[in-house]
């Protein structure tokens, strides 16, 4: 696995055809895209090795006694997430300047997510509010508003924006975690249809 890491590196470095690399490397840096990438290609690995097991609940049930074993919460990657922010959404707003309920905290720079609670944002083009689930500890990295052909903040001056000044404008919101776990996502995907099974994992992940 080292090797293999170690060509995508080469890869990362020279011409590649890795479209979401190449669309986050503005964002966020050639190195830190590179490591997002290879965080997805060790996560897709991971849950293509776990679709082997059968779907009956003792297969599962033996899926749950291994993780509970070994929930291997050292193996972790880079992963990167992008919410999309309409011109109706109130969401994000609120979980950037609410002095009540706040989603994020300034941090050492950056703002950082607060807590394991969902929000939710009207993406473009709808007035419905979904679901947004950043995980603890996410920070944004970068922005590109509405109608801009390139990003307006990036990794190297997301410092600068200050959500109450410049406002949270419609755009995408790029935010990277450093600490995602590589092993708990997975597991939950295959106990999802198992309710017993999954609460039983998640207890363990904590």
């Amino acid at each position: 696995m080292a090797s293999r890491i170690s060509e995508i590196r080469e890869q990362c470095a020279g011409e590649n055809k890795f479209y979401r690399m190449k669309a986050l490397k503005k964002i966020l840096g050639a190195d830190l895209a590179c490591e997002m990438h290879i965080g997805s290609l060790m996560s897709a690995t991971v849950s293509s090795a776990l679709n082997a097991i059968p779907p009956d609940h003792a297969s599962k049930s033996g899926l749950l006694n291994a993780f509970s074993q070994n929930p291997a919460k050292q193996l972790i990657h880079v992963e990167a997430f992008e919410v999309s922010v309409g011109s109706e959404d109130q969401g994000m707003i609120k979980a950037f300047t609410s002095p009540v309920l706040p989603q994020f905290e300034r941090a050492s720079g950056y703002w950082r997510k607060i807590g394991a609670s969902t929000f939710k944002v009207a993406p473009t083009g709808s007035r419905i509010a979904r679901e947004v689930n950043i995980p603890e500890g996410a920070r944004l990295v970068g922005i590109q508003f509405e109608d801009s052909y390139s990003p307006d903040y990036t990794i190297q001056d997301i410092g600068d924006w200050n959500p109450k000044s410049v406002r949270v404008r419609p755009g995408t919101y790029y935010f990277v975690n450093e600490q995602s776990p590589l092993m708990a996502p997975a597991v939950f995907s295959q106990l999802r249809k198992h309710k017993d099974l999954l609460d039983a994992a998640k207890s363990v992940a904590l």
